[in-house]
């Protein structure tokens, strides 16, 4: 059985089809599905509040305010019952048999070491995204700092796995947020998500911690889902930058050598503003150029706070859903 957590943050209708797909799933192996909201202000909680299934059970945990992604992820895993969590943003729709062919591809790698799943994500057009990942060097964090993937057009090879066109299932290092099927005890066992990545590159650091402890990532192509990308963080594009580059930042101070994690700091705070920029004003974007501007004056405002962080929680992840199920 499988237990779905949807975190929700004014996702609008997009909450509302994401359920009504699960309810059409012909596979009778949702056990239960829960919506948490981090304090929406939208109709979306409305949608929430009203709907209910005969096919799973389903409930709602209301945050008084926006805990994060990670937190509230956490939050919600506590309640799950089910051998498999799925992670599912509210911006995807499952397919009539996405979990059906999910079941039969996780029963087909015949391993118990595969605790962790992906599958194809399509857009409107039926286009796959290359969403699977290799574990990142912050050597692959300066290519995106003076930004050389985007002037090499995909020639320059960063982590995001973008020379295979995800049409076969394959061994992986990690799989897309979205989309994250986990072995509820092993999720537990590793303490769940890291909370002090409140958004963005939280799933990429439990894929490492997964792979660190011996067990294996798989994707599995048999089985797809519709997924928008972008979601509520549309209509954030400055916070959705600052957020970006400070889990960023937090991702190096955690996983790589102390010299390494200070230079992606460094590069990430003076050099990248510089090289976005530029990339603006190339455009005659203003919004772009403003919105640029806007997120890294939000994070040089929160950098003292940011590496005054750095030390035991950096070092430790969240060890909140450990404690719980002890």
């Amino acid at each position: 059985m499988i237990d779905v957590v949807i975190v929700n943050w004014n996702s609008g209708s997009r909450l509302r089809a994401c359920l009504r797909s699960l309810e059409r799933n012909r596979a009778r192996s949702i056990g239960k599905v829960l919506v948490i909201d981090n304090a929406s202000d939208d109709d979306s909680v409305r949608d929430a509040l009203e709907f209910s299934s005969r096919s799973f059970e389903f409930r709602t945990i209301m945050n008084a305010s926006n805990e994060g992604f990670a937190a509230a992820c956490n939050k919600a895993a506590r309640v799950c019952q089910s051998e498999f969590i799925l992670f599912l943003n509210p911006d995807c729709e499952l397919f009539g048999d996405t979990v059906e062919q999910l079941i039969a591809g996780v029963h087909q790698t015949g391993s118990a070491g595969y605790v962790l799943f992906g599958i194809p994500l399509v857009d409107e057009k039926g286009v796959i995204a290359r969403s699977c990942a290799r574990q990142p060097s912050a050597a692959d964090f300066w290519i995106k700092i003076f930004g050389l993937d985007r002037l090499s057009a995909g020639r320059i090879r960063g982590h995001i796995m973008t020379e295979w066109p995800h049409d076969d299932s394959r061994d992986v290092h990690h799989v897309m947020g979205a989309f994250y099927l986990i072995r509820r005890d092993v999720f537990g066992e590793l303490g769940g998500f890291d909370e002090q990545f409140f958004v963005y590159l939280e799933d990429l650091d439990l894929s490492r911690r997964v792979l660190e402890a011996g067990y294996r990532i798989r994707f599995l192509a048999n089985a797809r889902a519709f997924h928008e990308g972008g979601g509520s963080s549309k209509n954030i594009k400055a916070m959705r930058l600052f957020y970006s580059l400070r889990s960023r930042m937090l991702f190096g101070l955690k996983h790589f050598s102390a010299m390494a994690a200070w230079g992606l700091v460094a590069g990430t705070m003076i050099f990248e503003p510089l090289v976005r920029l530029t990339f603006a004003v190339g455009q005659a974007d203003r919004e772009q150029f403003r919105q640029t501007a806007r997120g890294y004056w939000l994070l040089w405002s929160q950098l003292p706070r940011l590496l005054g962080s750095r030390g035991h929680a950096l070092a430790n992840p969240s060890d909140a859903l450990r404690r719980s199920q002890k």
